[in-house]
């Protein structure tokens, strides 16, 4: 097993480029850096891969969403397999579900 982890600002292409060909892919919400592009383009080219957004800040998440219905997110969520969250509760997991989450 391989963990490779992304240095924002940094090599974007090439760390997409292996992420293609991994088995299990978790874009992490808020890095500050790249994450409009990420949360489109880690969804790109993922045969058969298992693709999760990791909710470092789920409240913080979907309080972005909330007030701007283009916001990048707004549109991929529902394409990812899942969201991966450590806090929020229920309020959040509802929130998730209501913009397209397939599971949480």
């Amino acid at each position: 097993m391989e963990s490779i982890v992304y240095e924002p600002g940094r090599d974007l292409d090439a760390m997409l480029s292996l992420a293609a060909s991994a088995d299990v892919v978790i874009k992490h919400s808020g890095l500050g850096c790249d994450d409009e592009a990420l949360e489109r383009r880690v969804l790109e080219d993922q045969p058969g891969s298992v693709v999760f957004f990791g909710g470092v800040d789920a409240p913080a998440s979907m309080e972005r969403m909330q007030p701007d219905p283009a916001d990048a997110l707004h549109t991929v969520l529902p394409r990812y397999d899942a969201i991966l969250t450590y806090g929020g509760g229920p309020a959040v997991r509802e929130q998730c579900l209501r913009f397209g989450a397939r599971a949480y």
